[in-house]
């Protein structure tokens, strides 16, 4: 899961630098049991960013994977949001415009080959 990575007898996350990184240059991250996926994500891009040559281009592609309904993230980012009357109209794009945003111009040359 997005928590606990399987813990400690079979854990699922690893750090992998490198091109085609193999068993030589992957690391189990054991630390980060009981850390959630998008809090570690974040903060090793945030480190790579800081550590980059600024004179150098940097792409860097950050695809979060914890998805979870509105109330299964940690208490200091849901708390952060007391108060707030839930709109589902807010959360998602409606599906009457689901079709135009999929075929606009920015998405196609996103995906274009």
């Amino acid at each position: 899961d997005y928590f606990t990575h399987g813990g400690e007898q079979a854990l699922d996350f690893h750090l992998e630098i490198g091109k085609e990184c193999g068993e030589e240059c992957t690391k189990p991250l054991f630390d980060q049991v009981g850390a959630y996926s998008t809090i570690a994500f974040t903060s090793r891009a945030i480190q790579v960013i800081s550590e980059h040559d600024a004179t150098k281009p940097l792409f860097l592609y950050l695809a979060y994977q914890a998805v979870h309904a509105p109330r299964e993230v940690p208490d200091s980012y849901a708390n952060a949001y007391d108060g707030i009357i839930a709109d589902p109209e807010r959360k998602y794009l409606p599906h009457s415009k689901l079709k135009a945003w999929a075929s606009s111009p920015l998405l196609s040359s996103m995906f274009s080959i």
